[in-house]
């Protein structure tokens, strides 16, 4: 396994000075948003910890992407309607996961979709309840932004650091 992540690290390693790369990740940073399945925490992190330097830039467009995503799927489901909410929402909407987000973005408004972009849980259930009521698409933009920025500052610091951290750590477990 750690071969094959290598190897896909070299792959990468290869591409990650290019000027379209910073532009491609946060394009795939948007659409996770859309297709929850593209790994942007990871892809995040590879990308720091390959260009060190460019940490800060990488986390700017990653989570610019992100929210852009989010600002997306809210104003398809706030012009497009009900039809194009079911086909995002699927099965979600009677699921007990979908009852306790709708009652955080009731309760909370802004700051429950700040929890849902910064925290471990899929974005997409809150950004869909929050588009459905009629949310302004600037405060879920802004909201997404600030709850991933957060996040993803801090994965993109630690990944730029991470070397120096655990030889540090390392030296002091050793005492």
């Amino acid at each position: 396994m750690f071969k094959k992540i290598n190897r896909k690290l070299v792959l990468l390693k290869k591409y990650t000075h290019k000027k379209w790369y910073l532009p491609l990740i946060s394009v795939l940073a948007g659409l996770d948003i859309l297709v929850l399945f593209i790994p942007t925490d990871g892809i995040l992190i590879s990308s720091v910890y390959l260009q060190k330097k460019r940490w800060f830039q990488t986390f700017l467009w990653v989570t610019t992407g992100s929210a852009i995503g989010s600002f997306l799927i809210a104003y398809g489901i706030q012009t497009l309607g009900q039809d194009f909410f079911e086909h995002l929402a699927g099965k979600l909407v009677g699921s007990s996961g979908w009852a306790d987000t709708v009652k955080i973005i009731d309760q909370y408004g802004f700051w429950g979709i700040w929890f849902f972009a910064f925290g471990p849980f899929p974005a997409q259930p809150a950004i869909i309840i929050a588009a459905t009521a009629h949310m302004p698409l600037t405060e879920i933009f802004v909201a997404t932004w600030l709850g991933r920025g957060v996040k993803y500052f801090f994965f993109a610091w630690a990944a730029s650091h991470a070397p120096h951290l655990l030889r540090k750590f390392a030296l002091l477990k050793g005492k």
